[in-house]
């Protein structure tokens, strides 16, 4: 009876005691886009805040995943839905997961339930409920320091169209702003790149070029206006967003327009309209 409570105490302090960590960026195959957290802590390919974890190597194959901020790790049986979230303060079979090679990357399954972790193109938040791995079930994990395949900038004509301001963000994170001040600063943006719009307050016109691979807002013009309260922090942070975007990133189902700096830090999140 001695021996097999041993060893099973044994393989709980190796749990709770992980060896080596190797802090890791991730970023899916298909679509081509970096994970990221959203505001709710769960794994999303339109994250706001880049996702930095410890990857902590385990027995074999398995390994988990540990927020260096929090020291908390993440764990596949969020919700449902089984989502990815930073919620742990422990390993156990909810937390570890089999690192399996898969063409250019490796497919995450979860040891608890079995299933691959993915992204369905209608609900963009990670989730370990694949029956089977693919491309949609394929990451990067990339030592931090190593840079991804950078995102394209498409022509402006590929987002034009009608935007509304979701969030605006300081140091990735969404500040805490009045969801309906945020919706009426508004953009429409042309086939040509041309931009007219409102902060809620002042109008405004400008353009979007692409130049050397990146995109620049430029002949910005607005209107003078005093602003005043919420109004005014929210025309500041967007004016700020836009005249220092470095790339507008349009989301795979094109429903959002991410303006993000040249380290690639959100700035804004636009909804299409």
């Amino acid at each position: 009876m001695l021996r097999p409570f041993l060893r099973a105490a044994a393989l709980v302090l190796t749990l709770a005691s992980p060896a080596a960590a190797e802090l890791v960026s991730m970023q899916a195959v298909q679509p081509a886009t970096r994970v990221g957290i959203d505001p709710t802590g769960r794994l999303s390919l339109n994250g706001g805040t880049a996702m930095t974890l410890d990857m902590v190597q385990l027995e074999g194959n398995r390994v988990a995943f540990r927020d260096p901020q929090s020291g908390l790790f993440l764990r596949a049986g969020v919700g449902a839905q089984t989502e990815l979230a930073i919620a742990s303060p422990h390993i156990r079979s909810w937390e570890t997961f089999e690192l399996i090679p898969n063409g250019p990357g490796y497919a995450l399954r979860s040891v608890q339930n079995g299933m691959y972790v993915g992204a369905d193109p209608a609900n963009p938040r990670l989730a370990a409920v694949w029956g089977t791995r693919g491309m949609g079930q394929t990451y990067l994990l990339l030592p931090v320091g190593q840079q991804a395949p950078a995102a394209q900038a498409a022509a402006p004509g590929s987002f034009s169209g009608n935007w509304r301001l979701h969030a605006l963000y300081a140091n990735g994170r969404p500040m805490a702003l009045d969801a309906q001040a945020l919706q009426q600063a508004q953009i429409t943006i042309s086939r040509g790149g041309g931009i007219h719009g409102t902060s809620g307050c002042n109008s405004f016109d400008a353009a979007i070029i692409l130049r050397r691979g990146q995109h620049d807002v430029t002949d910005f013009l607005t209107t003078r206006r005093g602003c005043h309260g919420v109004t005014g922090q929210i025309e500041q942070g967007f004016f700020s967003a836009l005249t220092g975007a470095s790339l507008f990133e349009l989301s795979p189902q094109g429903q959002w327009l991410d303006l993000r700096d040249g380290n690639r830090r959100l700035l804004a999140r636009l909804r299409r309209m």
